[in-house]
């Protein structure tokens, strides 16, 4: 399982500057923010985001990262400015990654909060952070909560542990239904819980056993007892070579 190759494209501006496209039919648009945290406890081999473990980055610090990223809204904010587009506030922000949830709450919610003070946000914005269900505990969603937050998705991926080995996750699939109650108990919305289908064993079993007593039959049914409608289910491409 090999990182597709990155779309052939034109190099971005390096003043960051928007195309005067982008003012077309504005004011009717959402506006949403989205905040990348690259770091990740392991780096699985199937991914092919933006992703560093602390090792691969050499020298930068997770501590830093908040205070980076707050820079960087100003940064936007004056893009935006520069572009002609006309002041709004944020309906939704996502926090994806890597694994957002490796930061301190302090540091999300600091993140969170030049958004607010940058753009401010509408009534009933929909504020989601991702997180693996080994990265936090009942204090730090209700940190979270406390902050502002609305939502969480969870990586779950899998609930059978050989398949969560296939992948190269670390996390016990039986904190999986603890860290969603924790969730509840906080008062954080569930956004959602990710599940990859395609994995070599996962599909193995389907094919050897049917899919009665397969891997990706217990998989949607563990998503669908704990997330109902709210799974988001991602495809695993396999490359050979």
């Amino acid at each position: 399982m090999a990182p597709s190759a990155l779309p052939i494209a034109d190099p971005a501006p390096l003043d960051g500057a928007l195309p005067t496209s982008v003012v077309d039919d504005a004011a009717t648009r959402n506006f949403g923010v989205y905040l990348h945290v690259p770091f990740c406890r392991v780096r699985c081999g199937y991914c092919d985001f933006n992703t560093y473990t602390s090792d691969e980055l050499r020298g930068a610090k997770r501590t830093d990262y908040a205070g980076q990223a707050v820079t960087e809204v100003a940064l936007a904010a004056r893009v935006l400015h520069d572009a002609g587009l006309p002041p709004r506030p944020v309906g939704t922000v996502f926090f994806g990654g890597g694994t957002p949830t490796l930061l301190p709450a302090t540091d999300l919610a600091a993140m969170l909060h030049s958004v607010v003070d940058t753009w401010g946000l509408v009534d009933g914005a929909e504020v989601t952070t991702e997180a693996n269900p080994d990265s936090v505990d009942l204090d730090y969603l209700l940190a979270l909560k406390r902050a502002g937050f609305t939502r969480v998705s969870f990586g779950m991926q899998s609930a059978v542990p050989h398949v969560l080995a296939t992948l190269e996750r670390t996390h016990d699939p039986s904190r999986i239904p603890l860290v969603v109650e924790w969730a509840r108990e906080a008062g954080v919305g569930l956004h959602g819980i990710t599940q990859q289908m395609g994995p070599t064993h996962q599909c193995a079993l389907v094919r050897g056993h049917g899919i009665e007593h397969g891997a990706l039959r217990i998989d949607v049914q563990r998503c669908a007892e704990l997330a109902g409608q709210r799974v988001q289910r991602t495809a695993v491409e396999l490359q050979l070579g």
